[in-house]
């Protein structure tokens, strides 16, 4: 019986072996469509991304960022004015201030009634 079971250990090896060997080229073979796979989606995702970069402007696009730059200058130009008239508008509270002092001093008597 000792013969027997060396003849059927060796058949469970060699039919073990065989489905070991028969898996790892099911595994090669699967890595290897895996990697075609991977590469030509890589080729595609460059090409994409180069088509995307390179196309012309779309025309909404280009009109928009004109609209954008003319309301651009229209603000700057509304914000330098404002600039200007709170300038002007200070230095003239300034005026009126100096005026006012030089005209009625720098006492001020509120409240106090000279009678006489």
């Amino acid at each position: 019986w000792r013969e027997r079971w060396e003849a059927d250990r060796a058949a469970l090896q060699r039919e073990l072996d065989e489905e070991k060997r028969i898996a790892q080229e099911d595994m090669n073979h699967a890595q290897i469509l895996t990697d075609e796979r991977y590469n030509l989606l890589e080729q595609r995702l460059r090409e994409l991304q180069h088509t995307h970069a390179s196309r012309p402007a779309r025309v909404e696009d280009l009109e928009r960022i004109r609209r954008l730059e003319a309301d651009l200058e229209a603000l700057t130009a509304k914000y330098h004015q404002s600039q200007a008239e709170m300038k002007h508008y200070k230095m003239e509270l300034i005026n009126r201030e100096e005026m006012y002092t030089r005209n009625f001093g720098r006492t001020f008597n509120v409240g106090v009634m000279e009678v006489g």
